[in-house]
């Protein structure tokens, strides 16, 4: 989720790709330390910053600027392992779109998904942390055209996608394919949703989705992700409290920043036992004795930057996380 990974699939797609114009995958991957053992694996990583170096090496080989377009349109749902078979064994699109929205961040931690309804259409938005460059666009316009390739599939439906420079909107049939920095966008008709898929299966969709729920409790247990989690979330608290709208912080802000879905932020909260307020308090606790430790603001000051509606809400608050009220703690 927070570590910067993509599934090796995406290197076994690009290598499936790119020998169609003779070029061999020793000399894609020279320079990596991607082995010919990691691309007969089930499930393996690569890291993002490699994946996109790939990707732009290949456009350059290949002398073709539409590669990560064409690469996109072999993609499969089925490249993302139990999540791609909970999705492809959903009742209907929508089922399976919510399912790649709460779990992706299983095997892709540098982007989210976020199905939208507006109207009569639907929006898949893509949202990255990323930086903009030629090659990060190259593997955005990758990713967008990817998913809806992979929803014309799901549904059956054709729908030819030519490359596009970014931040330019192209509409074919129902789909349209807009490019931008930060906010990436696959919209179709919201009727869409409601298509029955040919591949739904009940018990393969329940079975595959309870596995997709222990992937993510085993991933967020992980000591390195528990602490990463914990770290980036304190931050985020930090920031918010510096910026003067911790007020306004909620769980579902924090989660969008992290890139995953409250879901899976609040399952990672269960898992340690602890509660997003939990963590506010902490925060604002160490903040609030940091400040009358330092002497320079008064307490109704710090009551009010900590966005207490009452310096005497900020006293009792105190009380409870230190056994003492703020002035005496001062004292």
């Amino acid at each position: 989720m927070l570590i910067s990974r993509l599934p090796g699939t995406y290197v076994n797609l690009l290598i499936e790709t790119i020998e169609e114009w003779g070029i061999s995958s020793e000399e894609v991957l020279a320079e990596t330390h991607i082995t010919f053992e990691d691309l007969q694996k089930k499930y393996w990583y690569v890291d993002s910053d490699v994946f996109i170096q790939l990707l732009e090496k290949s456009v350059r080989l290949t002398g073709n600027a539409a590669f990560p377009i064409l690469m996109a349109n072999k993609m499969k749902v089925s490249h993302y392992g139990n999540v791609g078979i909970a999705a492809m064994s959903s009742k209907n699109l929508e089922q399976a779109l919510r399912v790649l929205e709460e779990f992706i961040g299983l095997y892709c931690s540098v982007f989210k998904l976020r199905l939208e309804i507006e109207g009569e259409k639907a929006f898949l938005y893509l949202t990255h942390m990323l930086g903009e460059s030629e090659s990060t666009n190259k593997f955005i316009a990758f990713l967008v055209a990817s998913f809806a390739n992979i929803i014309s599939k799901l549904i059956k439906t054709e729908s030819d996608i030519f490359f596009l420079k970014q931040k330019q909107l192209f509409i074919d049939n129902n789909f349209a394919y807009k490019f931008e920095q930060v906010t990436d966008t696959v919209c179709f008709d919201r009727e869409l949703l409601n298509i029955h898929l040919e591949t739904a299966d009940e018990i393969v969709f329940k079975l595959a989705k309870k596995q997709c729920i222990r992937d993510t409790d085993k991933h967020i247990k992980s000591r390195q992700t528990k602490s990463i989690i914990r770290s980036q979330i304190i931050e985020l608290i930090k920031i918010s409290l510096i910026q003067k709208n911790i007020g306004q912080l909620n769980l579902s802000e924090v989660a969008k920043q992290l890139n995953m879905s409250s879901r899976t932020l609040q399952r990672y909260l269960e898992i340690e036992d602890t509660t997003f307020k939990a963590l506010i308090a902490e925060v604002k606790k160490q903040y609030a004795e940091a400040m009358l430790i330092k002497n320079e603001l008064s307490i109704q000051e710090i009551s009010e930057s900590l966005a207490y509606a009452d310096v005497s809400h900020f006293s009792r608050a105190f009380k409870n996380w230190t056994g003492v009220t703020p002035k005496a703690f001062r004292k």
